[in-house]
């Protein structure tokens, strides 16, 4: 290491070093701050969550108290997850999740659906949808 620090100070005045190392201290004093303050939010946030659910208000009013505590925390983060709009696999819904979620899988071309006479053989019995798989039994 002394050859480091050799060349530091051959290469760097006096001041430049200790513009750096000001820098430097005040850069990691700055982020150890900002997460500090994110955990007391969250610290803060779990506490007014647990006075809003005792038990002791009216359900509207225990929504707006959660909500309230969520807009607080929100502020200190920077805001709520940005929420991505998607079209069900079949088309046939709209689907706001926040960023990152992987959708269920499944793809509705595995879906065959099946029926069968009812036993008296008076009727068609549509097979529900979760035992449709194709591959699944069919009782």
């Amino acid at each position: 290491m002394p050859l480091l620090s050799t060349t530091l100070s051959s290469s760097f005045p006096r001041r430049a070093r200790r513009a750096l190392a000001g820098t430097l201290l005040l850069t990691a004093a700055a982020a150890a701050q900002a997460q500090s303050s994110v955990g007391a939010a969250q610290l803060q946030y779990e506490q007014q969550v647990e006075v809003c659910n005792r038990g002791d208000r009216p359900a509207p009013e225990r929504r707006a108290c959660i909500r309230a505590a969520g807009m607080a925390l929100d502020r200190v983060t920077g805001g709520p997850s940005s929420d991505v709009q998607a079209t069900s696999q079949d088309g046939r819904a709209t689907i706001l999740a926040p960023a990152g979620v992987v959708s269920p899988a499944g793809d509705p071309s595995d879906v065959v659906p099946q029926t069968r006479t009812s036993n008296d053989g008076r009727s068609t019995v549509l097979v529900p949808s979760d035992s449709t798989l194709r591959g699944a039994a069919v009782r």
